[in-house]
């Protein structure tokens, strides 16, 4: 009897113990397998967004590309294209991948390029963007050693942030109603200007008590946008109303050709706010119609048209002047977004064309000596008239001197700006490049 009750007890913890094992078993394996399958699911997302970025890279790659060719074909063919729009087409088209098909095309060129599509070794998608820096207002100019840029640059972000106030009705305008604009842009050229005067009066570090730091502000350009909230008196809200229209890689004016609605309000700062809107509303209108006459080719051409709706003897007036530009566009901000699968990666640069940059900065401060010389009578002469007149002031013995200086400075700056000095071999040069 003892037998078999110690032979049953036996049998059942022999079975209890196989019943502990297959559930431990399980548990095991069930562990494990959640632990591959998140090892898999995490090397698959990581996959995805070396992908993603790989995508990314690729359409950087392609945008460089089109702006290379933009830029060869507009030194090549410069004045010969009757409509600049049809070059700026090149950047401007909006560039995806796989390709997004228009409806009207044939069944024929649709399987063709479906056919081309599948065969590509780029498997996932992209899409981009190419903008241009010409037609926003540059921060950096209020510390440009040209002082009509540096004024016009001031009165451009004032009347910006002004006319928000006077004509909006959301709660920016109520909350800065009585907000004191005009200090808060001395602030922002303080940051950039040379000396350690504040605009506001004072000593510039006295505006950052509490920033126990020599170097700030630090008398140099932005090197990025977000550097503008340490500004003294800068909020997140008028953060948001300037980034759409400023940049910091500007043309050392305005590409009006390019320019949104509200940089080109920025030059009708002295006339009535919805006189100035419908002038605006009117260059749009002509500007992206090739059948009213598309673009505009040069200044005469821009003023003479605006001849037809105000008074332009008070337009861009000399003492404000801010520099116009109707030519090629110079820099531009690519942004690329890779996608695959449910991952995407971003990326954003800028091409920047110093040397043009510089040949304009230069052309601004040999006006500004012209139009700042001893004798204003100097502005309105040219020639060996203008160059006696500006050494007019010196004694006798310096006088010839100071002519022979300023026409070889002059020739020399007439031969640089004829010059057509070829492209750099490579891609356009990039300044700045974001993965986010």
């Amino acid at each position: 009897m003892n037998f078999f009750k110690r032979h049953k007890n036996q049998k059942g913890s022999a079975i209890m113990l196989a019943i502990f094992t297959v559930t431990f078993v399980i548990f095991l394996a069930t562990e494990i397998s959640q632990q591959t399958i998140m090892e898999y699911l995490t090397s698959a997302t990581e996959i995805k967004k070396v992908q993603a970025q790989y995508a990314a890279q690729a359409c950087l790659r392609l945008n460089l590309l089109r702006i290379k060719g933009y830029q060869q074909a507009t030194k090549a063919l410069g004045d010969a294209v009757p409509d600049m729009s049809m070059l700026d087409m090149i950047w401007q088209f909006p560039l995806s991948w796989p390709p997004t098909l228009p409806k009207e095309i044939s069944n024929f060129d649709s399987s063709t390029i479906n056919k081309t599509v599948g065969g590509s070794l780029l498997k996932h998608q992209f899409i981009s963007a190419i903008s241009a820096e010409g037609g926003k207002i540059d921060i950096n100019d209020l510390g440009s050693p040209a002082e009509s840029l540096r004024t016009k640059t001031k009165l451009q972000l004032l009347q910006r942030l002004q006319t928000r106030v006077l004509n909006g009705e959301d709660a920016f305008a109520e909350r800065y109603a009585n907000f004191n604009f005009e200090e808060l842009i001395n602030n922002i050229s303080d940051w950039v200007d040379a000396d350690q005067e504040s605009l506001n009066g004072g000593a510039e570090s006295s505006y950052y008590p509490d920033i126990r730091n020599e170097f700030i502000p630090p008398n140099r350009g932005f090197k990025t946008m977000q550097e503008m909230h340490m500004v003294a008196g800068m909020t997140d809200e008028i953060y948001d109303v300037l980034t759409p229209q400023i940049t910091l890689y500007g043309v050392k004016g305005i590409n009006v050709n390019q320019a949104e609605r509200d940089v080109l309000l920025s030059l009708f700062s002295s006339y009535d706010p919805q006189v100035a809107d419908e002038i605006v509303t009117e260059i749009l209108k002509r500007r992206n119609n090739p059948e009213l006459g598309g673009p505009f080719r040069d200044e005469k051409e821009f003023v003479g048209f605006l001849g037809g709706f105000i008074d332009t003897n008070n337009f861009n007036d000399e003492e404000n002047k801010v520099p116009l530009f109707f030519g090629a566009e110079l820099n531009f901000r690519i942004s690329c977004i890779g996608v695959s699968g449910k991952m995407t990666r971003e990326i954003e640069a800028v091409v920047y064309d110093a040397t043009s940059v510089k040949a304009r900065l230069k052309e601004a401060l040999l006006k500004d000596i012209k139009e700042n010389g001893a004798n204003p009578e100097c502005q309105n002469k040219t020639g060996d008239e203008l160059f006696e007149c500006l050494c007019a002031d010196k004694p006798d013995n310096e006088r010839k001197t100071c002519i022979n200086e300023k026409k070889k400075a002059a020739q020399k700056q007439d031969q640089s700006n004829k010059q057509s000095e070829p492209l750099p071999p490579g891609p356009p040069r990039m300044i700045i490049q974001q993965i986010k």
